[in-house]
């Protein structure tokens, strides 16, 4: 795209103020008893002596966007689809042209705070399970893609960065990421305590890691920026940024091209313990069942069409409009700021290999039996801190009432999202196909501010018999020697 007027702007917040990271869970495929590899997900060992002898999912998708920076006024999925033709700016921010008959308006939030961004597209191809007695063993692949804009400095609110008499902003030090990768993974988990109406398991997911596109950096101290007409001045700056694509322009067709190739390569691993307790006096799989994961421990190390940058500079930089008003690419980008800052394109590089670390996560389950069919989960998920540079996970808490059966189930997600979104989901599974949202407002009723959305769907085939040893009726009554075991 051709970068306009206020393209310093937009460069500059992504240059300084980006951090990345996953954005939602799809809960209603994960947490179910009937999750089958999909549950590896979250936790290696969530589904090991589960209903089923096998099962294969034949593709699940989940998508999700949303931020607090840009809103659509009384919006909702629905209305987004079916007028978005009709989207225009709200008359504070320019006057409409022509006449359009029942406008829906956009606008942004008012300088308040930090702002964020949060986008993520996952998919779960070809993935299978087999069960056997105490063991299961597991395949699966995974497209990802991640990005994430968090706590972009409040002096670039759209009010206030437009206000004639803005003269100054300042930003931060922050971490910025954004990562596409593919992963081979192979699952085993092995139940090493049963005792009838106990048991633990524990779990691994060893994963090869293809990394295809990163874009990973931080700026190291806060930045000060002055707005002068038609640019900007940098005061100063202390920034890496590291970068490996497949994005190309081409400036002779005036066009963009992508070309899938893998860029780098890496390994990774996620761990898990479940400890479930089945002391039930119903037709049901636990009383109770509980479990902790560490999820994406590991990294990519990226070294084809790969570059390592790093800008340092403790005067006052100019950058003009002008000298970026035929930029269209990252590598371009990369040598007008060297050209202007050292007067050599190429003095901002420093490197060809890069590494990019996973989103670690510290992850938490719990499922209880409310009565037959009926169960309540809790479901946490919180992002580990690292040193080196990648990408970040989301923090979530979400409980999920359900009811649950063979043939059906519906559950309804209530999901506090980075500790401070609260929003209710809904999903439904008819035999082995999964619809879910954990933003189910968002989709047809119209509110406030519609800032975003979330869905997921799942395809899978397994048996239609259950395994008669995983799921006995003749629970309730304790041995008379049974003792609880110590840990």
């Amino acid at each position: 795209m051709i970068l306009g007027k206020k393209n310093i702007f937009l460069i500059l917040v992504c240059f300084f103020s980006a951090n990345f990271a996953f954005s939602q869970e799809q809960i209603g495929l994960k947490m179910s008893n009937y999750g089958g590899v999909n549950s590896i997900g979250i936790n290696p060992a969530w589904s090991a002596n589960g209903p089923y002898k096998w099962d294969l999912n034949i593709v699940s998708l989940g998508a999700f966007f949303d931020n607090d920076y840009l809103f659509v006024q009384k919006g909702s999925l629905l209305k987004f689809l079916l007028k978005s033709n009709s989207i225009i700016p709200n008359p504070a921010i320019k006057k409409p042209k022509g006449n359009i008959e029942k406008p829906v308006f956009y606008n942004y939030e008012d300088r308040y705070k930090t702002y964020d961004l949060y986008q993520n597209l996952t998919i779960l191809g070809p993935a299978f399970m087999y069960n056997f007695p105490n063991h299961s063993v597991g395949i699966s692949y995974n497209i990802k893609e991640v990005f994430y804009l968090h706590e972009i400095a409040k002096d670039f609110g759209y009010y206030y960065f437009s206000d004639s008499a803005t003269t100054k902003m300042v930003t931060g030090p922050l971490r910025t990421g954004v990562m596409t990768w593919g992963e081979l993974g192979f699952n085993y988990a092995g139940v090493v305590m049963n005792n009838g109406l106990q048991e633990l398991t524990v779990g691994l997911t060893a994963k090869y890691l293809m990394g295809f596109d990163a874009v990973v950096g931080k700026s190291n101290e806060e930045s000060v920026i002055v707005k002068i007409d038609e640019g900007v001045k940098l005061a100063s700056g202390n920034v890496d940024l590291n970068y490996a694509t497949n994005y190309a322009y081409d400036y002779e067709a005036e066009d963009w091209k992508y070309k899938l190739n893998r860029n780098g390569n890496g390994f990774g691993l996620d761990f898990g313990i479940a400890y479930t307790n089945k002391l039930t006096t119903v037709d049901q799989p636990h009383k109770f069942k509980i479990g902790v994961s560490i999820l994406d421990v590991g990294r990519i190390k990226y070294f084809k069409n790969a570059t390592t940058t790093k800008y340092v500079r403790n005067d006052t930089v100019t950058f003009m409009n002008d000298d970026f008003k035929e930029v269209r690419d990252i590598d371009l980008f990369i040598d007008k700021v060297g050209q202007i800052a050292y007067g050599d394109s190429n003095a901002l590089r420093t490197g060809t290999t890069f590494t990019s670390w996973l989103p670690t996560a510290l992850s938490v389950q719990a499922d209880f039996a409310v009565r037959e069919n009926v169960y309540i989960s809790a479901f946490g998920m919180m992002r580990m801190p690292r040193k080196g540079l990648g990408v970040d996970r989301e923090n979530i808490i979400a409980v999920t009432p359900r009811y649950e059966k063979r043939k059906w189930e519906v559950g309804v997600p209530i999901v506090l999202y980075d500790f401070k979104r609260p929003r209710m989901g809904a999903y439904a599974r008819l035999w082995n196909v999964t619809i879910g949202t954990d933003n189910f407002l968002s989709w047809f009723i119209p509110v406030p501010k519609w800032s975003g959305t979330d869905f997921y769907i799942g395809f899978k085939v397994n048996p239609k018999e259950e395994i008669d040893y995983l799921r006995s009726k003749k629970r309730g009554k304790a041995p008379k020697n049974f003792r609880c075991p110590k840990f």
